[in-house]
């Protein structure tokens, strides 16, 4: 991703809209009622290159997701915030 021409963008939270729009379209991923476990199932499937692991706190045993990856290159480490969103 870092390679990505608009990367810095991304970060910035610009250009991304239309990014996930084709992200979700995809993979058929909707998350029009919000998303759980088997929309990260999908993205792991997609994105088979990396690990995703989904972390309910800061503590490495609040591990609610991780994505089963042989082997994994890479990793994409998220926390779960209070109001249920995924950063």
């Amino acid at each position: 991703m870092e390679n990505e021409p608009d990367y810095k963008a991304y970060r910035q939270g610009r250009k991304i809209r239309l990014v996930v729009q084709k992200l979700l379209a995809e993979t058929g991923i909707s998350l029009t009622e919000c998303g759980g476990i088997p929309q990260l199932i999908k993205f792991q499937e997609h994105f088979r290159q990396y690990r995703i692991t989904v972390y309910q706190g800061m503590a490495c045993e609040d591990v609610i997701f991780e994505g089963q990856v042989t082997p994994p290159r890479k990793l994409i480490c998220c926390t779960m915030m209070s109001n249920n969103t995924i950063t």
